[in-house]
């Protein structure tokens, strides 16, 4: 489940880390992967994690109510590797489920993976050792690379902001991505309830918040990419009118635990979420309209907050409108599109 994510062109692929020896030191991190229907996806993102080159840890897969052949492909990893435990769902949303995973979690530290997505080698070392070293840190995340339908990279990774990251940052830019990249201290996850199970989007930014908002714990990020985040037209993060009012929803419950939000913080952060809504209608290559709604959204929400990053802002606008001309031109001449052999 996505939030709004900066991005920019990414940086030639980071080499895998050595393994790390075994440490009897090392804390014990289980991770949790929330699985519904993810038959065709799962194989490779379960290799993601066992090809991790910190050893110790568990993965909790929990299968959310799955109709296909989700649970047969973990009990093929299970059969191979006895860190592998699979636990049912009761099919009650992504929240619940990963809730449910944690509950069952023996690791001190929790790392969440959605079933689509994967991890390069060095994750859970870079995790630990950073953890290890920032005591206050709740709640740890890392960038992310998409990819597309099939894993493949695309030039694009997150740019979002890692350090000092305040209520207002978080709620204009989610700078997690999707909960992929989330690590978090147990005991701060099963005092402050873990993921709110009514949520269905933006529950890893609700969850940041709710930790940022909670003395002494705060949110960090690491600096570089861990996780691959699969972008899928088809998938729920596609759903960008869900999105929104996914978005919503958390700024309801953050009003309650930080009332310091001004309705300029607000309307600011709106415009950057609703850009972000536009910015992903084009690169799922939605029809141009569709993208230009959140844009002029955006606009009215707050023209100032969007003038403050004009090649951004604008950039996106000149996008849509060049992909509206070229989506128009194929609809009315559609035989000059036409491949012959």
């Amino acid at each position: 489940m996505t939030s709004p994510c900066p991005t920019r062109p990414a940086a030639p692929p980071l080499t895998t880390r050595s393994p790390h020896p075994v440490d009897d030191a090392d804390p014990l991190i289980s991770v949790v992967i929330a699985a519904r229907n993810a038959a065709a996806t799962l194989d490779q993102t379960l290799w993601s994690v066992r090809r991790q080159s910190y050893p110790r840890w568990e993965l909790i897969v929990v299968d959310d109510g799955s109709i296909d052949g989700t649970g047969e492909v973990v009990r093929r990893h299970q059969r191979e590797d006895p860190r592998i435990r699979q636990i049912a769902g009761a099919a009650q949303g992504v929240s619940a489920a990963r809730n449910l995973g944690a509950a069952h979690a023996e690791g001190s530290l929790l790392a969440f993976l959605d079933a689509d997505d994967l991890w390069l080698p060095g994750k859970l070392q870079a995790h630990m050792r950073f953890l290890r070293t920032h005591a206050k840190v709740g709640l740890a995340f890392d960038r992310v690379r998409f990819v597309d339908a099939n894993a493949r990279p695309t030039p694009v990774q997150s740019t979002r902001r890692v350090n000092h990251l305040t209520t207002v940052h978080l709620l204009r830019e989610n700078p997690a991505c999707t909960a992929s990249t989330l690590v978090v201290r147990k005991r701060v996850f099963d005092v402050l309830g873990g993921f709110d199970p009514d949520l269905r989007h933006a529950e890893d930014l609700e969850l940041m918040l709710r930790i940022s908002a909670s003395p002494p714990w705060r949110v960090q990020g690491l600096g570089e990419v861990h996780t691959h985040y699969r972008t899928n037209a088809q998938g729920a993060s596609a759903d960008l009118q869900r999105m929104q009012d996914g978005w919503d929803a958390v700024l309801a419950k953050v009003r309650h635990y930080a009332p310091q939000l001004s309705g300029h913080d607000v309307a600011a952060a709106r415009a950057v979420h609703l850009r972000y809504l536009a910015r992903r209608a084009l690169r799922l290559r939605l029809p141009a309209p569709a993208g230009l709604h959140w844009w002029r959204s955006a606009w009215r929400a707050s023209p100032h907050t969007l003038l403050e990053q004009p090649l951004r802002s604008l950039g996106t606008l000149a996008a849509l409108l060049a992909l509206g001309a070229w989506q128009q031109l194929r609809a009315t001449f559609p035989s000059l599109f036409v491949h012959t052999p």
